[in-house]
């Protein structure tokens, strides 16, 4: 993972939208926020870098966050 957190958000965080309080990085959904961890509970959850679990970085206004193409190649915000 970078030192830095490569996104930023100046958006509500609401049920969708959401910010790792490892690693500060912001994700388009839950299920995002979810790839980008690894491991059990009973061991400990790590951060991976959301790029090695096929995410990219949306811009939305000024801010950024990581969401999944679609099958299409394309990009949506949605789950």
């Amino acid at each position: 993972m970078p030192s830095k957190p490569r996104t930023s958000a100046r958006l509500v965080l609401n049920g969708r939208r959401c910010q790792c309080p490892t690693c500060k990085e912001y994700f388009s959904t839950i299920t995002n926020f979810d790839k980008h961890r690894v491991g059990d509970h009973a061991t400990g959850k790590v951060c991976v870098d959301p790029e090695s679990v096929g995410m990219a970085i949306a811009t939305a206004g000024s801010s950024t966050y990581w969401i999944t193409p679609s099958k299409d190649g394309k990009f949506y915000d949605s789950e």
